[in-house]
């Protein structure tokens, strides 16, 4: 029993000679003011004002729309070796907080700049919401000065609630992350993480809505940016 207590303390001693602890995470936001959808050839359909077919007075004198969305996705995780950490993403999800792009020749960032614009406008009806809880375990398998690069294995939970029509639903992710960091000073780290490849699982509380998902995506427009901070 002596030798195993010590043999544990042994053990304590040497993780403590890599651990570290970190705090991080991403922040988003956006704020749209949409005037004249009618204007748009059809938009005004999809926000909801007149016929879409640019006759009618309300498609090109309805009142402005207006709302905003946010993220706040704070992170904390532990070094438990010099390559090797744990640690869990987690926050609020207020609509879809994107700046994206018009530029008509990058299709994604001009569909998120068109999806978060509709999540801004639609807030006050609103919305979507959504709590997300995400462990993960991170290796790190390039390091080279200051860059690194690394993989998080990541399990997402997303519980989603549309306010408008008060249905929620629940998403489920079993993913690999990939990602850069650079260490700008011994305590602060700038990370960007570039798309995912997994497994998704998306439903209704009531069970009638199921989409299942696999893909990859590794994209460098699809950055996900964040800080860390150690101590």
């Amino acid at each position: 029993m002596k030798k195993l207590l010590i043999a544990l303390v042994l053990v304590f001693f040497c993780t403590q000679g890599y651990a570290q602890f970190y705090v991080g995470g991403t922040f988003g936001f956006s704020y749209s003011n949409l005037k004249g959808a009618g204007g748009l050839g059809g938009f005004d359909d999809f926000y909801g004002t007149g016929d879409g077919n640019g006759y009618d007075d309300d498609d090109y004198s309805s009142p402005a729309e207006t709302g905003f969305s946010f993220k706040l996705l704070p992170e904390i995780g532990y070094h438990l070796s010099l390559s090797t950490a744990v640690g869990a993403s987690f926050g609020y999800i207020k609509g879809y907080a994107a700046l994206g792009s018009f530029d008509i020749q990058d299709y994604k960032a001009l569909l998120s700049t068109l999806i978060s614009t509709a999540a801004d406008t639609q807030s006050k009806n609103g919305g979507y919401h959504a709590i997300r809880v995400a462990p993960y375990l991170r290796y790190t398998v390039v390091r080279k000065g200051g860059f690194e690069i690394f993989a998080d294995a990541v399990a997402g939970i997303n519980f989603i609630m549309d306010r408008s029509s008060e249905t929620n639903y629940l998403s489920m992710e079993l993913c690999l992350r990939p990602g850069v960091s650079f260490a700008i000073s011994d305590s602060v780290k700038l990370l960007a993480k570039l798309g995912s490849a997994g497994f998704q699982h998306f439903r209704n509380t009531d069970g009638d809505i199921k989409l299942t998902r696999l893909g990859v995506d590794i994209d460098g427009s699809n950055l996900m940016l964040g800080a860390a901070f150690y101590f």
